[in-house]
């Protein structure tokens, strides 16, 4: 059937022209004179698109979107606004109410025509992404588009699943996280072997020093050509003049795209961008060309600004907001701590979703979910106490291990490494009723006397960058690792475990050399918490017993 649009307006000449242009390009079109009178129609009708006037008398543009959101089945109905006003409040207002486009007048055919059918094309996608069903019809449990990837941000992935595939994002928040939100988003992609794009105003040697700096070091990707670093620093004042000089851009970052086959593209300081550019004029049309562009790259794209600060940057914002498919807000706490709340604060075709995830910053695996309940100097604790096992290992003699061989062959924990475990456990318990620790032993195939050869020991880092989400490193030595996971069960550190192996081995064919042996104990906390004693006990029963111990996971 052809698809169906709602024009409401209460012009009597602007209605007219609306709907002849739309029926001559062969949509089935009903008008409706102001929007008391669309609300009546909309009582019996469903229309695959609206295109309404936002200053009318009773019913004005906003309420009549604010009456069809609480109805179920208008709820995901698209949306275009038509209206003189053009101010960065009003644009603000309609993109907060899910509004698709804001069509300012006067408009033209083409202009019009161009709206209708990407709004209706975008909007026939997610409905076919879940089947038929309409987004906005969704039951409340059921906010999650189908068809998203996981993008490896905790806090973001748990609320929605991850982000869709070749759409463009808008990001919001403080310097300092919001860059650190960047490089785990493109780290995640490279580290599985895809390419990555960066698009930044920054100088670039200051971009891959934030890398380094939490763990995720982009330098070797960027050495490989993997990731493509494109720094407009010197260039995008002058260079952006024009809306075909943002069309050039947008071709120019999708041809970096299929160079280094790149899944994931930041483009960092897009406000700066924007509005810096002394004889580029902002418009709906400029950013829509820029977001287009990037979307028919195919890959999946971040834009991100902080809070806006003027009133052009308003505009840039609202502008991009309503181009982009969803806008992801990073606030982090007070007083400078690496900690926050990330909220997704709109979603293309979808109701609102729940409150925001807070999340913490942790070294080499960037932005975690955490415990909301848990006092933030929990993880404080912990931190401080990895620091402490890292300095005393580092400063300890090279035969100093954590773990001692028993005469039955068997493994057990040395007192000072169990002091280390039971501290780092009994800080985890604070922050959560579950919580797993792993102890592994490994060497690879050409050993020394301390089991390893030291040409191919991975660091520290090396193996925090490994481990993700809550996971705590805790204790490293050139043959042993030891991880304080919080918020797991059994089955989570067994899982953790063979992952951990998994890695190793791939260290070692990394670096010419097989993972020889590899031995692993776990042991976890019931849901309702263990005594640190008891949980320490089923580790070093679990050491000691070897093949098949019941207490944990040997092997």
């Amino acid at each position: 059937m052809r698809p169906h649009i709602l024009v409401v307006d209460d012009s009597d000449e602007v209605r007219l022209l609306a709907t002849r242009i739309l029926e001559r390009e062969g949509y089935r079109v009903t008008a409706a004179d102001s929007g008391a009178s669309a609300l009546v129609l909309l009582q019996t009708t469903v229309p695959d698109l609206v295109v309404s006037d936002v200053m009318m008398p009773e019913v004005d543009g906003y309420r009549l979107v604010e009456r069809m959101r609480e109805d179920p089945r208008l709820r995901a109905t698209p949306v275009i606004f038509v209206s003189a006003l053009g101010d960065a409040t009003s644009l603000e207002r309609g993109n907060r109410l899910g509004v698709e486009y804001y069509l300012v007048k006067p408009f033209t055919a083409k202009q019009l025509l161009a709206t209708a059918s990407a709004t209706l094309r975008r909007h026939a996608g997610l409905r076919c992404a879940r089947g038929g069903e309409l987004p906005g019809a969704a039951a409340s449990g059921d906010r999650q588009p189908l068809e998203v990837a996981p993008s490896g941000i905790a806090p973001l992935d748990e609320m929605v699943g991850g982000l869709r595939p070749g759409r463009v994002y808008l990001g919001r928040g403080a310097g300092g996280v919001k860059g650190v939100f960047a490089v785990q988003f493109l780290h995640r992609a490279l580290e599985r072997g895809d390419g990555a794009v960066l698009v930044t105003t920054d100088r670039v040697d200051t971009v891959l020093y934030m890398g380094s700096s939490v763990g995720l070091d982009l330098r070797p990707h960027a050495r490989s050509g993997k990731l493509v670093v494109v720094g407009l620093a010197d260039r995008f004042e002058c260079a952006l003049e024009t809306r075909n000089d943002i069309v050039a851009l947008a071709a120019e970052i999708a041809g970096y795209v299929a160079e280094c086959r790149a899944s994931r593209i930041v483009v960092d300081s897009i406000l700066t961008m924007l509005c810096s550019a002394p004889r580029l004029v902002l418009s709906a049309a400029l950013v829509t060309d820029l977001v287009g562009g990037l979307e028919r790259s195919g890959a999946t794209t971040l834009l991100l600004c902080g809070d806006p600060v003027s009133p052009q940057e308003e505009l840039a914002h609202a502008y991009l907001g309503r181009a982009s498919f969803g806008t992801i807000v990073l606030r982090s706490e007070v007083q400078g701590r690496q900690s926050g709340v990330l909220t997704i604060e709109r979603l293309r075709g979808m109701p609102p979703p729940l409150a925001g995830r807070p999340f913490r910053l942790a070294f080499g695996t960037g932005l975690v979910t955490v415990d909301p309940d848990a006092a933030p100097h929990v993880y404080d604790e912990l931190e401080a106490l990895r620091r402490r096992v890292a300095v005393v290992m580092a400063s300890g003699e090279d035969e100093a291990t954590g773990l001692m061989t028993t005469l039955g062959g068997g493994l057990r924990l040395r007192t000072p490494f169990a002091d280390f475990l039971r501290d780092c456990a009994a800080a985890a318990l604070k922050a959560t009723e579950r919580c797993a620790l792993l102890v592994a032993r490994f060497a690879f195939e050409a050993r020394s006397e301390l089991g390893v050869d030291g040409a191919v020991v991975p660091t520290a880092q090396d193996v925090s960058a490994a481990l993700a989400g809550q996971e705590i490193l805790c204790w490293l030595n050139p043959a042993e690792i030891a991880v304080v996971a919080l918020g797991a069960g059994a089955a989570d550190i067994a899982a953790l475990a063979e992952r951990v192996e998994e890695w190793l081995a791939a260290y070692g064919r990394g670096v010419g050399r097989r993972l020889a042996d590899f031995r692993a104990a776990t042991a976890a906390s019931p849901a309702g918490g263990a005594s640190i004693d008891e949980l320490l006990g089923d580790l070093e029963r679990a050491l000691e017993g070897g093949e098949g111990a019941a207490a944990g996971v040997v092997r």
